[in-house]
């Protein structure tokens, strides 16, 4: 490519420009990623609006609320797992949740409610996480229907034909489990990982095992999970972690 500018005649050789997102660090311009995306396209979820780097925007919370004739709805966290992208919701007057789903390529396309049995007219602020096989939820309900406290988390199948969840089991991580939305889960090492005010901890899956892992100079950071990969970012740049 010849350009001709005030500072003269510059070449520039088309084939050496390369993408900048590569197997160990990606931009993230839009801020922090969603939690959980089993593909290699990055969302990113802010007041309600889902956005991609292409860039695109979709108001996800004005058409639940449409849908619903509920202005009072606010989405709350957003994955993207099995083509579909489920969010979760907060009714502010009744407290109630709810989980909706849309296309993930097309995200326009509204497909319908999923029924979830959550604890009802009380903001318990369940956490909703995936590992790419179960979404799992805090505070949900045990077996006798009552609610459970922040460290117990009850795992559930996504059928994404029938857009059921279907449950599978729970377990009380310890008590000094710290309920955050900033978690990755790997199948692995059958752990969950939490990143608070710099501290990185392992807890166990089915057992209360908790392991500090280290303490990084920061409380900005978030982590997130693309594509079975495993990132950090403070910024613009989000870069792999090995655990």
């Amino acid at each position: 490519l010849l350009v001709l500018s005030s500072l003269g005649a510059q070449i520039f050789n088309l084939s050496a420009i390369v993408s900048t997102q590569t197997n160990s660090s990606l931009l993230t311009p839009f801020g922090a990623p969603i939690s959980f995306n089993d593909t290699d396209e990055i969302f990113y979820l802010s007041s309600g609006i889902i956005m991609t780097d292409t860039p695109l925007s979709y108001n996800i919370q004005e058409q639940i609320r449409s849908v619903e004739g509920d202005n009072d709805i606010n989405v709350l966290d957003a994955i993207s797992h099995k083509g579909k992208m489920i969010i979760l919701t907060i009714n502010t007057s009744s407290l109630n949740h709810g989980l909706y789903c849309f296309d993930k390529d097309d995200l326009n396309s509204y497909l319908g409610k999923i029924l979830f049995d959550f604890v009802e007219n009380i903001d318990n602020q369940p956490y909703m996480y995936c590992d790419g096989k179960y979404i799992y939820f805090t505070n949900s309900k045990n077996s006798v229907n009552e609610a459970v406290g922040d460290n117990v988390i009850a795992s559930f199948l996504f059928n994404e034909i029938l857009l059921e969840l279907s449950y599978v089991s729970f377990f009380e991580a310890d008590i000094l489990f710290e309920k955050t939305t900033n978690v990755v889960i790997k199948q692995e090492t059958n752990s969950i990982y939490t990143f608070t005010d710099g501290n990185l901890y392992r807890y166990e899956i089915g057992t209360n095992i908790r392991e500090w892992l280290g303490f990084f100079n920061t409380v900005n950071g978030v982590i997130f999970k693309l594509n079975n990969d495993i990132y950090y970012s403070n910024g613009n740049i989000a870069t792999k972690w090995q655990f």
